[in-house]
């Protein structure tokens, strides 16, 4: 069996609402040299009958399911490691690509070797598919802004990987990047998710001081926002919890743990001395910070307060 160019990794847990829909907008891609690898986390509902359907009627997707529910960060790094094509992307099971998707960033990739990554423009869609972020009143009706679902204009595609590493930690929030498709190879130098929340954004900073990012400029990533989402779970326990940390974490325990990561980021990238200052420089930056760090505290605490206790019902 010749090896892919592309594996797609599809972790999932309690997704069917969602997932038939993610996996059809996958397997109808105009690029065509991909495996869907998907790794069940122990699911409850519909979802190994949805995934079983898809395995038996197309032999470019395996379907895996793990004994109990490992955590959503070691089930993400399970269908890594299960893949053998030359470029990988994670896929959400709620989230939706057009079916240009791959074919464009294939040829971003193959055409930039000094590229890691390529991504697309991202819309937002709703729990219905409806794209909200250029509809006010749908928003509005939502109680969400375009600050709450959008990050500000950054250069990853910059030379420098300073620049990139800085745009990463200063000016990133939603980490959708996460869904881009990766340099399988500069992907695992990274060692994939770890056990903390927040590890997406450490491993995008990572990626950042291996290479590029490429954004093509077309909107080819429909990003689901819905009330079962990862982003919306509110307290420290409930995010270790869903993540499979390997303890509950609090708040401040996962930033030590995200600072970690920066640094070990930095430790192990192809950087001359002075680059290496520099991006620990960023760090420092990072860290004064206060007001942003002051209204996490508030937030955290004020979820903690505020929210029951116990693991959240969220989906992947």
């Amino acid at each position: 069996m010749s090896r892919p160019k592309v594996s797609i990794g599809v972790p999932v847990y309690n997704g069917q609402r969602y997932l038939e829909h993610a996996l059809r907008s996958l397997v109808d891609q105009s690029f065509t040299d991909f495996e869907i690898i998907i790794c069940d986390n122990a699911s409850t509902d519909n979802t190994q009958s949805i995934c079983e359907s898809f395995a038996a009627s197309d032999p470019r997707v395996h379907y895996h399911r793990n004994e109990k529910n490992i955590g959503a960060n070691p089930n993400f790094n399970r269908v890594l490691d299960l893949a053998c094509g030359h470029y990988f992307r994670w896929a959400a099971y709620d989230d939706i690509c057009a079916p240009t998707y791959l074919q464009r960033c294939v040829e971003a990739l193959d055409a930039d070797p000094t590229a890691a990554v390529a991504h697309t423009r991202t819309a937002i869609i709703d729990e219905t598919g409806r794209r909200i972020d250029n509809d006010p009143a749908a928003m509005a009706a939502k109680g969400i802004t375009l600050r709450e679902i959008q990050d500000p204009t950054r250069k990853l595609n910059s030379n420098c990987a300073v620049s990139r590493f800085a745009d990463v930690l200063l000016r990133t929030k939603w980490c959708f990047e996460i869904f881009s498709l990766f340099r399988t190879e500069k992907l695992r130098l990274t060692g994939g998710m770890g056990d903390f929340y927040g590890t997406d954004k450490v491993l995008l900073a990572n990626m950042a001081l291996q290479g590029k990012f490429i954004e093509i400029d077309e909107e080819l990533f429909l990003r689901r926002h819905h009330p079962q989402q990862s982003s919306q779970i509110k307290t420290a326990a409930q995010r270790a919890a869903w993540s499979g940390a390997s303890r509950t974490s609090g708040f401040l325990v996962s930033q030590r743990k995200c600072l970690a990561g920066y640094r070990n980021a930095i430790r192990v990238a192809p950087l001359g001395v002075g680059q290496k200052l520099a991006c620990h420089m960023v760090i420092a930056r990072y860290l004064l910070q206060m007001n942003k760090w002051s209204a996490l505290i508030r937030s955290s605490l004020r979820a903690r307060s505020a929210a029951p206790t116990g693991q959240p019902t969220i989906a992947n």
